[in-house]
């Protein structure tokens, strides 16, 4: 699960749109709204987690007892102010109307007019805070606190930029000192909350959470942040309860979304479904719910749905890579895999380093039997992401679909190194070992495969392979046989104890081993082939052409039958079908 991102600070004169999180269970996808932080001077309204509005302050600490309270209307243009009062005054204007750099201008003939007024340099520090200026407001806030060391709201106000600066040490350091100077100061508890939050230390979150809701029990951004905590820490009953209390004191698309996906995370869909489409109901741009409910309609095996939402979705936010991945996954399930691949490929271009993209692409080229750019994306997943055992093992078995074999061992020693005790990886390492005659290393693969799981049946059977190759017949017997005790339906080890079989011209339990093999599996052309030729070893040549007909039936190309089939014909003394599969295997060869 990812780490909360921080939620930016936000001063007594605004309040900013909540961003968006995205916390990732592998392939699952869960779009969760952080609150906005709420802080600063005096600020006692609470305002909900989806207010968009500027939001004025209720009152404000004034630099002295000719400082006027906040008029309705602002000043625009450049400063006119003659006097302190005008100053403050359209400053203050400006910056409750979002028109910052004006209050800056304004804020700044105040301070020469009046430059030991710290709540001045305070509230020029908020006006740079919103505009991101974050070194400029903290000198700001640190002034104030020079000459006026009991400012809490300074103290409150300069955590928040350094909040906002991720330095949230230094953050929690001042909102520390905030409430030591003003016991009551909500506002500094909850940003506190936020910044214990993004560095994970979830206990003091809580704990700051329960403070402010001591102190003011209908503050809802305080049971919106505890249930965030909650749903991170996968307590999601509890997660759902603060929902409910922040829906309770101030309903928001926000709230309605985090609770649907707690209820998600719970598997009450129908709970889920309601909250996402009242979620979308009070904010219809809200991408990120049209992605929860297309989630939740890919579980209930609704696709079709799933696609539908992802799309609006991706109509409101066109760089949603996690919805392009999503639907991607949806289309997949509707077998629409040209779209799938789009989808997948728009979704790496919008974000090149999301690896489960690469991996999920690279499956359908895997069922196309597109190899070459399977195995170009299985490359970029253990780029991305070098401890993937999957990708590595993927990466190996596709290296060994198209003959690239010293790729396969080399990604099979990189599976291996991850994970020293799989042993499919050490029998797959065995095979590519295999097809490049390294038999030695082939059944030294084997055997720890063996070592490390004894009822391997595979691991049996590609060292009975190698031991036929190396013409161990008796070895290849018993590895096969064994293979065969511990995996009865396995039609290759009975085709491979067939084979050693014939070479030790024990011809009647090899045939009984290739009609096991074909039993099994009804369109093994190789075994009907081997069969074949025990029958002509054992001048059964009816039995024999049968069998190779019925081999070049099943693969056309089959050189090696023909040739086996003309020569059986030949024994029977049909020359002109003999000569017409000579014919064939010259025609075939002169292909490759």
């Amino acid at each position: 699960m990812e780490s909360k991102p921080f939620r930016q600070g936000v001063p007594s004169l605004l309040v900013k749109t909540p961003k968006v999180r995205t916390i990732s269970f592998g392939s699952v996808l869960i779009f969760c709204w952080l609150p906005f932080r709420m802080s600063a001077q005096g600020l006692e309204s609470t305002p909900s987690p989806d207010a968009g509005d500027v939001v004025r302050p209720s009152a404000s600490p004034v630099p002295s007892q000719a400082s006027p309270q906040p008029s309705a209307t602002a000043t625009p243009g450049a400063s006119q102010s003659k006097t302190f009062a005008e100053a403050f005054r359209h400053g203050w204007d400006a910056a409750g109307d979002g028109r910052y750099s004006d209050a800056i201008v304004e804020y700044t003939q105040a301070i020469q007019l009046k430059p030991n007024d710290a709540v001045i340099y305070n509230d020029r520090g908020i006006a740079y805070s919103a505009l991101r200026q974050y070194a400029q407001a903290i000198e700001d806030f640190t002034e104030a606190i020079r000459l006026k060391p009991d400012l809490a709201e300074a103290y409150n106000d300069r955590g928040n930029a350094y909040g906002a600066l991720r330095q949230h040490q230094q953050a929690i350091a001042d909102y520390t000192e905030a409430v030591r100077l003003k016991p009551g100061f909500v506002q500094a508890y909850y940003n506190r909350a936020l910044n214990y939050g993004a560095l994970k230390k979830y206990d003091e979150d809580i704990a700051d959470c329960n403070a402010v809701i001591y102190l003011k029990v209908d503050f809802p951004n305080a049971y919106f942040e505890r249930g965030n905590v909650s749903y991170t820490l996968g307590h999601f009953n509890e997660a759902i309860a603060d929902y409910n209390q922040t829906i309770y004191l101030s309903p928001s698309a926000e709230a309605y979304n985090n609770r649907g996906n707690a209820y998600r995370a719970l598997q009450q869909y129908n709970f889920a479904m309601t909250d996402y489409t009242e979620a979308i109901r009070l904010k219809p741009d809200f991408a990120e719910a049209y992605a929860n409910r297309a989630y939740v309609y890919s579980a209930i095996k609704v696709p079709e749905k799933a696609v539908l939402d992802y799309s609006e979705a991706l109509r409101i936010k066109p760089d949603f890579a996690e919805a392009y991945y999503a639907r991607a996954t949806a289309n997949v399930s509707l077998s629409r895999y040209d779209d799938a691949i789009t989808d997948y490929t728009e979704a790496i271009r919008l974000s090149p380093d999301l690896a489960r993209a690469y991996f999920s692409r690279a499956l359908i080229f895997d069922q196309l039997e597109r190899y070459d750019e399977a195995i170009a994306d299985y490359s970029e997943v253990v780029r991305l992401a070098p401890d993937s055992v999957e990708g590595y093992s993927n990466l190996g078995r596709d290296c060994l679909a198209l003959m690239k074999y010293e790729k396969a061992i080399s990604s099979y020693n990189e599976v291996i190194r991850l994970k020293p005790d799989l042993a499919v990886a050490y029998g797959n390492r065995a095979v590519a070992y295999d097809a490049m005659n390294l038999y030695d290393d082939a059944i030294g693969s084997c055997n720890e495969a063996i070592r490390l799981k004894p009822d391997y049946a595979e691991g049996y059977y590609i060292r009975g392979r190698v031991y036929r190759m190396l013409q161990q017949y008796d070895k290849a017997i018993s590895n096969c046989s064994e293979a065969i005790r511990l995996k009865p339906d396995y039609a290759d080890a009975f085709y491979n104890r067939a084979a050693a079989s014939s070479a030790l011209k024990r011809y009647d339990a090899s045939i009984a081993d290739y009609t096991e093999a074909i039993r099994l599996k009804a369109d093994f052309a190789e075994a009907y082939h081997g069969r074949g030729q025990a029958y002509n070893l054992l001048r059964q040549y009816d039995k024999a052409v049968a069998d190779f007909s019925e081999a070049i039936g099943l693969r056309a190309n089959f050189t090696e039958a023909y040739e086996s089939r003309a020569s059986a014909y030949e024994a029977l003394g049909e020359k002109e079908k003999a000569r017409a599969d000579f014919n064939q295997v010259i025609g075939l060869q002169n292909k490759r």
